[in-house]
């Protein structure tokens, strides 16, 4: 389908290569729009090439949709069928670019099937993403936006360096991994950002992990690198919850960022790594057991910090109010 012209279809679209010998079937979108109202399927080893332009659309808005995929690279993916609701259920796999699902529209990874996806644009759900028990993989060359809608993932790898959250609380259910040689950072204006189960390297990498949502609450309830220890961690946000244990590679430092903290379990560094607990805004009162100070670390709370390196906590980046202490490990 060349050019920037739109294809619209009410049945089913199949995409297949004959059995014959020597046979092939290649499939070109152009720059425009292909409208789909019954199952897109690509079968055989069929070829479907993409156009970065381009856009499929799923709209059939009465009942459900099926994509199979076969392995091919869809490029643009949108689930609109104005006020109708439409379920797109993957049969396999799915790498795409961007992917949308618009207001009352659901995109279904299959019950159990649990169809894995790669997603190398933006992320907009304004309906409903059916995560299951499957992952999502963000591997995008360029800054991916993310605006998760009410919807939560599952397991996330983020295999890309720049990620911008918009609009919506990104929840990671399951497990949280970085991508082989990626070092992401994960920013936002007052967006909360909940992990729930584990956040691991890829093995023997030691990445790094920047998280800065400005205002908003960071909650990791699971441990952060209880498997394969990140390397630097940096996090800024209002408010901080860590409910297990947090653990940064050899002679890598951990810095939270936070206007109010709590903490359930160990924060660590080993080697020459430092642990820094730096208000983010300079008129919170921060207190040493003392709860009346905005940002506070219990008795308890204290005696979690274990550092081989240094502790500190204060104001660290204008030179005043901070407390160092040496060795607590």
């Amino acid at each position: 389908i060349g050019g920037s012209g739109t294809l619209i279809g009410s049945g089913n679209l199949n995409i297949t290569k004959d059995t014959g010998e020597g046979s092939t079937s290649v499939f070109t979108a152009g720059s425009g729009t292909i409208t789909i109202g019954g199952n897109l399927s690509i079968s055989n080893g069929a070829t479907f090439t993409k156009d970065p332009f381009g856009l499929i659309v799923f709209n059939k808005g009465t009942s459900a949709q099926q994509l199979t995929s076969d392995g091919e690279d869809m490029g643009n993916i949108r689930i609109s069928a104005g006020l109708g609701a439409t379920t797109l259920t993957l049969q396999d796999a799915l790498d795409a670019d961007n992917i949308t699902i618009d207001i009352n529209q659901i995109l279904d990874v299959k019950l159990g099937v649990d169809n894995a996806i790669s997603c190398g644009g933006n992320w907009d759900n304004n309906g409903t993403f059916t995560a299951r028990s499957g992952a999502v993989t963000f591997d995008g060359s360029a800054s991916q936006d993310i605006d998760a809608g009410s919807s939560s993932f599952n397991n996330v790898t983020l295999s890309n360096n720049t990620f911008t959250l918009s609009t919506s609380t990104m929840t990671v259910g399951g497990n949280l991994l970085i991508g082989t040689g990626k070092n992401p950072s994960i920013t936002s204006t007052n967006i909360a950002f909940t992990v729930t189960g584990t956040i691991n390297s890829t093995s023997g990498e030691n990445n790094d992990l920047t998280l800065d949502v400005c205002s908003a609450t960071v909650t990791l309830t699971g441990a952060v690198g209880p498997t394969d220890n990140l390397g630097t961690i940096d996090i800024t946000c209002g408010s901080f919850v860590g409910s297990n244990t947090i653990t940064a590679a050899a002679n890598k430092n951990i810095t939270i960022t936070t206007d109010a903290i709590s903490l359930a379990n160990t924060v660590t560094t080993s080697g020459t790594g430092n642990i820094t607990i730096e208000p983010r805004t300079t008129t919170t009162t921060i207190g040493l057991n003392d709860a009346s100070s905005s940002l506070n670390l219990t008795s308890t709370e204290l005696g979690y910090l274990a550092s081989a390196g240094t502790v500190t906590i204060g104001l660290v980046t204008t030179g005043t109010g901070a407390i160092t202490i040496g060795s607590t490990a």
